[in-house]
């Protein structure tokens, strides 16, 4: 046990650092290259998409990692619960976009909600294995996957910002 925690602490430390710093300094790379009103339209997306997230974990991954007997049946049935649950959200706020962007008097925000809001289907997976991972303390293996994630998001908003993407640099990051 000492062992698992000290080199899922090592992990977690390191990759939280690079993750960081990578982070820091791709930002201030593609702010330079990105206008502000491509940042307010990510932000307003993200509140919206960030209500919905929240709204389909439930708090089901902080329940999985503190119950100590969980069935398979029961891990079944928070998956599938929070994957309805994001993709109803997403159906929702999909139709609600023109709405919403309307009422902050923005029309690009309409396609921006409905491009983004598609996270919301990728974060509902992975609630169940990550809780997992956490309750077992292999935190190891979630910041080895968070390096990879940074390992193709970088690159990815990088080079969609070079190549004049504008906002949609910003929403394939997300």
């Amino acid at each position: 046990m000492k062992d698992r925690i000290a080199k899922s602490v090592f992990w977690i430390v390191w990759s939280r650092g690079g993750i960081h710093l990578l982070s820091f300094i791709t930002t201030l790379f593609v702010a330079r290259l990105l206008q502000p009103s491509d940042y307010g339209l990510i932000a307003l997306a993200g509140i919206w998409t960030a209500i919905v997230s929240m709204i389909a974990e439930m708090g089901l991954g902080s329940a999985i990692v503190q119950f100590r007997d969980l069935e398979e049946r029961d891990l079944n049935s928070c998956f599938w619960l929070t994957n309805i649950i994001a993709c109803t959200g997403y159906l929702a706020l999909y139709a609600a976009a023109p709405w919403i962007a309307s009422w902050f008097d923005n029309p690009r925000l309409s396609l921006v909600l409905q491009v983004s809001g598609l996270s919301l289907i990728l974060v509902a997976l992975r609630v169940v294995p990550d809780s997992l991972l956490r309750k077992r303390l292999a935190l190891d293996k979630i910041s080895k996957a968070e390096i990879a994630a940074s390992l193709v998001t970088v690159p990815t908003v990088l080079g969609m910002a070079l190549a004049g993407a504008g906002v949609w640099a910003l929403v394939a990051g997300a």
